[in-house]
């Protein structure tokens, strides 16, 4: 094998060289080959390792132990010495930290000095130690579990950092960051709340420390352990009475209120009580000014029982100059409200903006034949010396009721300067069904001498 055209045995004898530089330059070179070809380089390598003077030397050696992987495992006892000896600059113990992860499952002894690392102030060495840890599944959590109690608030932190990546898998580990929740330090309290927010259905293990979470005086706390009981929905309907109780709290303040809300709507959805129904409706009325008013549009769209009265909430954010989530949501909204929501719309598309037909003309779409009274008004935009193609969409989705426009739409297929519009048409007029009458129609395109008019016609 060669690296950088010199065989590897001229790279090994290098490694004895008296110029510090040199002795860098080997090692980075060797942390290029693969790992079954650099394990006979070990002896000399682990030399470096625990006696050479210079920090880079050992850290460089460190980097090719990790490179290595479990093959490497005699090696750990070298890396524990550098990672727990505090007299080692910073950067040697970074590296003793990240390589002991890299030797893998079987480098169980580096447990102890791995969760001693803990100890250190927050800062790339706890995260490193962390991380290595992680690799190490499943031994570490007992051995961080009791961390969690321990009277230094740098430890209890780093072991909360430590624990984060089992969290996900460890049910146990699951449950020491909802423990965590109620540590008396804000910071550690903020990141199991933060890390909370990832473990997905796992987090249903520390529902009742997120529920106590919901009165921590912080903000950065009750915020997440809000927004992770939201995420789990149903699964958290224990906390129903607690959010409840925001909602009616005096001195709960509005953001509070608002994140209340959207939880029990995630947890509750079609069923909220007036108190969240209202609040839902603020925040969609605040429209785009308020980063959460689409969520509240999604949910306040499941409210059959309030349906009528957010129809004209839901027309205003249709007005909106441009299109986004929020007038997506709003508009599915409307379609949920049913046919009693059709003559408002109606009045409503004979606005000038033109991107505001657009939008209403999909929500009568989604009504379908609960939308038939609005068939007079599409047949009229068919008119058009360009027929807009979200009308012929809708009156397709009317079904039958659209009979009366199956004129329109054949003159439309015909018609050469609508060709882009044939595939819609078509699709229309399939959902429609064609009458008896206008099927001779359809029969004499088929046998136009205009090929394009025939791949009309028979797409009808």
């Amino acid at each position: 094998t060669q690296i950088e055209g010199k065989p590897l045995q001229a790279w090994a004898d290098e490694l004895k060289s008296p110029n510090e530089n040199e002795r860098v330059k080997t090692l980075s070179a060797l942390a290029k080959v693969s790992p079954g070809e650099a394990e006979w380089l070990l002896p000399g390598i682990y030399q470096l390792l625990v006696d050479d003077p210079s920090p880079a030397v050992r850290i460089a050696a460190a980097k090719v132990i990790g490179n290595v992987g479990p093959g490497a495992l005699p090696a750990a006892t070298g890396l524990m010495d550098l990672l727990t000896d505090d007299d080692e600059p910073p950067a040697v113990r970074e590296e003793a930290a990240r390589a002991l992860g890299e030797l893998g499952p079987s480098a169980k002894a580096a447990i102890p000095a791995l969760v001693k690392a803990l100890d250190n102030p927050p800062g790339p060495i706890t995260t490193l130690a962390a991380l290595s840890l992680a690799r190490i599944v499943p031994d570490a959590v007992p051995a961080l579990l009791p961390l969690l109690k321990h009277e230094n608030r740098l430890t209890r932190e780093n072991a909360v950092r430590a624990l984060a990546p089992f969290a996900r898998h460890d049910q146990d580990a699951a449950r020491g960051l909802g423990a965590a929740l109620s540590d008396r330090e804000l910071a550690i309290r903020f990141f199991a709340a933060d890390e909370m927010q990832r473990l997905g259905p796992v987090a249903t293990l520390a529902v009742p420390q997120l529920i106590r979470a919901i009165d921590d005086g912080y903000d950065s706390v009750w915020s997440r352990a809000i927004l992770t009981l939201q995420n789990l929905g149903p699964d958290a309907l224990a906390a129903e009475p607690a959010l409840e109780a925001v909602l009616g709290a005096d001195k709960a303040s509005d953001l509070k209120k608002e994140h209340a809300a959207l939880a029990l709507a995630r947890m509750k959805a079609g069923r909220l009580s007036p108190a969240s129904v209202s609040i839902l409706q603020k925040l969609v009325r605040q429209g785009a000014n308020h980063p959460r008013a689409h969520e509240a549009a999604l949910f306040l769209a499941l409210e059959t029982a309030v349906a009528k009265e957010n129809v004209a909430d839901f027309l205003a954010i249709l007005k909106a100059p441009e299109e986004t989530l929020l007038t997506n949501n709003a508009a599915a909204g409307l379609g949920l409200v049913g046919k009693e929501g059709v003559p408002q719309l109606l009045v409503e598309l004979k606005t000038a903006d033109p991107s505001v037909p657009n939008r209403l003309v999909r929500v009568l779409e989604h009504l379908g034949p609960a939308a038939a009274e609005a068939i007079p008004h599409l047949r009229k935009l068919l008119e058009a010396d360009a027929p807009p193609v979200y009308a012929i969409g809708a009156l397709g989705a009317m079904g039958e009721s659209a009979r009366p426009a199956v004129p329109d739409l054949l003159a439309i297929l015909i018609d050469p300067r609508n060709k882009n519009l044939s595939p819609t048409v078509a699709q229309a007029l399939v959902q429609i069904g064609i009458d008896e009458r206008s099927i001779p129609k359809v029969q004499d395109q088929l046998k136009s001498a205009n090929s394009a008019v025939r791949n009309r016609a028979f797409l009808v």
